[in-house]
């Protein structure tokens, strides 16, 4: 399916600005409405009630779990993973390829699960400020007069990136190093791992289904990352081969674990993982149409393999 054939069949007025939590609900109760057969629900919510949704196109366990919007600067990624789930319901549907492939009878082997927003109210602060934080606002504006860095956190002041066990002590060590001693915009990765309830939520799902292989999509950087260390399974680099050949990304080699959520998924289920560093610069919703068209094919082999 072409450009001009997406544009033709999808709803575009949610990907012409940041998704903001009201839209980002209302174009999924479109895609539920438009695709009866795409499974909807939530894992939990975040710290100040917002839903994290996840919704899944064809076997609900085993599936490949696509994740994105961890980190509260890229938004984009939200918008990201449901063009792509919009376009895999409509490739469904149809039984047309997308990007040369069929996906309709893998999918009933093994699904895909798609989680856009694992940081709502990061996200919404990230893009409106601390009053999009309802009775916690002040204390976030305590923590940017300290430190005005663009936030990435969750409404705690957690950076996500750095709360699951893996690693983790290593990496609260390198936070000491570093001066890192509290909550605050990016880097702290909160007192203990799982502190946070969109990790916990993340967690629960994994524990819940068996998932084969899992994608965190993040901002900045045109790279794919796929290894911890002794942990990474055997798979991982020939899998990382496959998707920087299609997508034109480069390899990251990894010795260490830095506490995300790819890391415990590699070192507690020793099932490949990526981090998938999107683009080049921060979040810019401008920016989405070239980079669907740059990573739509790496998203269906991720899907399949």
């Amino acid at each position: 399916m072409n450009r001009s054939e997406r544009k033709g069949s999808m709803n575009y007025d949610f990907y012409t600005a940041p998704p903001d939590y009201g839209s980002y609900r209302q174009k999924l109760w479109e895609l539920k409405r438009e695709f009866p057969f795409l499974q909807t629900g939530t894992i939990g919510r975040s710290l100040l009630g917002r839903n994290i949704y996840a919704l899944t196109l064809g076997a609900s366990s085993p599936c490949t779990l696509f994740v994105g919007g961890i980190q509260a600067q890229d938004w984009l990624t939200c918008s990201l993973l449901v063009r792509f789930l919009e376009h895999l319901c409509l490739s469904y549907r149809q039984q047309t390829s997308i990007a040369g492939s069929l996906v309709n009878g893998s999918l009933m082997n093994r699904g895909v699960t798609v989680i856009p927003l694992a940081n709502p109210d990061g996200a919404a602060i990230a893009m409106g400020g601390p009053s999009t934080a309802g009775n916690m606002a002040p204390r976030l504006e305590q923590m940017l007069s300290a430190n005005p860095a663009p936030w990435n956190a969750n409404a705690r002041g957690v950076d996500l990136c750095r709360n699951f066990d893996a690693s983790f002590l290593d990496r609260k060590q390198l936070e000491t190093e570093e001066g890192i001693t509290g909550p605050g915009p990016r880097w702290y990765g909160g007192a203990f791992p799982h502190s946070e309830p969109e990790s916990r939520a993340l967690i629960s799902l994994l524990r819940g289904r068996r998932v084969e292989s899992l994608y965190d999509f993040q901002m900045d950087g045109e790279s794919i990352q796929g290894e911890n260390g002794p942990y990474t399974p055997a798979q991982s680099r020939y899998i990382a081969e496959v998707l920087s050949q299609v997508s034109g990304y480069r390899i990251l080699r990894e010795p260490d674990a830095s506490g995300g959520l790819k890391d415990y998924f590699i070192e507690r289920l020793r099932r490949p993982a990526f981090t998938i560093r999107a683009g080049c610069g921060p979040s810019s919703i401008s920016a989405l149409e070239g980079l669907y068209d740059q990573l739509m094919e790496l998203m269906v082999v991720g899907a399949v393999l």
